[in-house]
């Protein structure tokens, strides 16, 4: 017997093996539903914030995470709101600083149109509506049982 062991593997090892058999399939779970999320935010998303949007899995002893989220700093706006349709209900104006050098200042909103005030964007709830609508195909990935029995060791 050359290379060969008679020993059968030792609980712990069959322990660890199957460890790492859950994990990996667990990471490839939250990899799926992660995508699955991701791609019904950016089928929401308004104009280019789509492109924006990116996906983490992470991993810890016990836990797998996945994250979705958006690397455009204006997509919050788009999302939650601007101006008259947030918590200050102040429409946008020019800056006071600029204002109290020029009074009659004016911001440019499109190629030669310029307001002093804009009431701002209205809310989307992009981000809200696309959880809910992802929600049950997230849920029935992750709700699968896992191939492994944690409780039975193969050898």
């Amino acid at each position: 017997m050359t290379g060969a062991s008679i020993h059968p593997p030792h609980t712990s090892q069959l322990l660890a093996r199957q460890y790492d058999e859950l994990r990996t399939e667990a990471r490839a779970a939250m990899k799926q539903a992660t995508t699955v999320a991701a791609e019904e935010l950016r089928r929401l998303a308004p104009g280019h914030i789509g492109e924006h949007i990116e996906e983490r899995i992470g991993s810890s002893p016990g836990m797998v995470t996945g994250t979705v989220f958006l690397t455009d700093r204006g997509a919050r706006f788009a999302d939650e709101g601007t101006g008259i349709y947030v918590e200050f209900h102040e429409p946008i104006g020019v800056k006071p600083a600029r204002r109290a050098a020029n009074p009659r200042a004016a911001m440019q909103i499109a190629p030669g149109v310029f307001r002093r005030r804009v009431k701002g964007q209205r809310p989307q709830r992009f981000i809200e509506r696309a959880a809910e609508a992802a929600e049950p195909r997230v849920d029935a990935i992750l709700d699968r049982p896992a191939s492994t029995v944690p409780g039975r060791l193969k050898a």
